[in-house]
């Protein structure tokens, strides 16, 4: 919980090397509400997992929220995709936090709340706002203000992300859980240096493992490669942020590898079962080994 309430507030003091955070933050001090939906209560910051999606495509959003007084009651909150030009509107319904009714929220709090909503096969394509509004969990009756904290395009096309300067864009999609926005590809030596930039697509429960073959193409078996949680071990994915890039280093080494000319491909599975996440790339075309392979790349091997 620590690591999550660092996120929403502001430090104490901050330099190049540290930041220390006030372990029980105060409403004005610490932080401040960007959007006050009922008094006292209301929005630190939000993240969305995409600025556009797709007809029938997840949005994801995570809202930080924060409290200067206590609720008193329980709360839910509706997510809804707002056409700013008209009254077309699509909203999903989630408690504000699940683990935490509102009820017991003491002043001070600061909670995060992770919610979702799929827009509709046939929503026509656009910009939308994203707008949070509170309701009564009984009644459903909205109240108190509600709050446009983002606003996102819905479009026929694969959303396209940025990529740091010289990578390579592959922007392909690992089950509903993670996108390779792009990778670096490097001989350092006798090793092969590649560096992956992830973004995830919701929050993830699973803390997924990310492998790396080196391949002959006529076989397609591995001859080298990386198999392991991002960072080595040190960022697990059920850690990940929805708006942050995830920079992986691998180091591969080719040492033992025959002369030759050799693929690469990178896949993602869950260690609990072994499965793989299915993946598109980034013509939404399924890739069907679990792979992504690629093009054009080939690591080549001398001796």
């Amino acid at each position: 919980m620590g690591i999550v309430v660092c996120l929403s507030i502001e430090p104490r003091f901050e330099d190049q090397e540290i930041a220390v955070y006030r372990m029980t933050p105060i409403a004005g001090q610490d932080f401040g509400l960007a959007f006050e939906l009922m008094p006292g209560l209301g929005v630190i910051r939000t993240t969305l997992s995409s600025p556009c999606i797709r007809p029938a495509g997840v949005l994801n959003v995570d809202v930080a929220w924060g409290t200067s007084t206590a609720p008193g009651q329980n709360l839910n909150v509706e997510l809804a995709l707002a056409s700013p030009e008209g009254p077309l509107r699509h909203s999903t319904g989630h408690p504000i936090a699940v683990d935490w009714p509102s009820r017991d929220w003491p002043a001070n709090s600061v909670v995060w709340g992770h919610y979702s909503t799929r827009a509709p096969d046939d929503l026509p394509q656009g910009m939308y706002d994203v707008v949070l509004q509170l309701s009564d969990p009984e009644t459903g009756l909205a109240f108190g203000q509600e709050a446009v904290i983002d606003r996102v395009t819905v479009g026929s096309a694969t959303c396209v992300l940025a990529v740091p300067e010289g990578a390579v864009g592959v922007n392909a999609r690992f089950g509903d859980a993670m996108r390779l926005l792009g990778y670096r590809l490097d001989r350092m030596g006798g090793n092969v240096e590649l560096t992956l930039y992830w973004r995830p697509e919701r929050r993830m429960e699973a803390d997924y493992k990310v492998f790396v073959h080196v391949f002959p193409p006529g076989t397609g078996i591995p001859v080298a490669q990386d198999d392991a949680m991002p960072l080595q071990w040190r960022y697990p994915t059920s850690y990940w942020s929805l708006d942050e890039m995830v920079t992986d280093v691998l180091s591969i080494s080719m040492e033992q590898v025959p002369p030759g000319e050799y693929g690469v491909a990178v896949g993602v599975y869950d260690p609990a079962t072994g499965e793989r996440l299915p993946v598109w790339d980034s013509s939404d075309n399924v890739l069907l080994d679990g792979r992504l392979v690629f093009p054009g790349e080939m690591v080549r091997v001398e001796r």
